[in-house]
């Protein structure tokens, strides 16, 4: 199986660049979609269902002027612009706060009170002193 895809390899690597770029393609698309699959499956586990009965409702085609449509989406747009914007500055702001704080801190050094051993060594032979060449 090994050696198969080693040959297919070195066939692909010494063929003309239409090739290699067919061949990009063939195996680039299939796997972006197993991974947009498995990412989706995984969105789908771990977030809860819309369980509150919230219903969008779509706007009427013939109500309105495709203009007036587009303004009202830009309104929209803007607001939640503004609210997404205003969110991230007031959090950034906290954060920048905080490790303001944390680097005008001063440093305290606490210097322990020596123990006396619980044990005292008598028994053990000394170590011979090696001198550095």
């Amino acid at each position: 199986m090994f050696r198969i895809s080693s040959n297919f390899i070195s066939r692909v690597r010494a063929s003309d660049d239409g090739t290699k770029r067919r061949w990009l393609f063939v195996f680039t698309v299939p796997t972006m979609i197993v991974v947009v699959f498995l990412w989706v499956m995984y969105v789908r586990a771990f977030l809860p269902e819309n369980e509150g009965g919230t219903e969008v409702a779509l706007a009427d085609e013939s109500s309105g002027t495709s203009l007036t449509s587009f303004r009202e989406t830009a309104s929209v747009l803007r607001t939640g612009a503004g609210v997404v914007i205003g969110e991230f500055l007031a959090r950034a702001d906290q954060a920048f706060k905080l490790v303001g704080a944390k680097l005008a801190a001063r440093n305290v050094i606490t210097v322990q009170v020596p123990i006396e051993p619980k044990f005292v060594v008598t028994d053990l032979p000394p170590i011979p002193v090696t001198p550095l060449r």
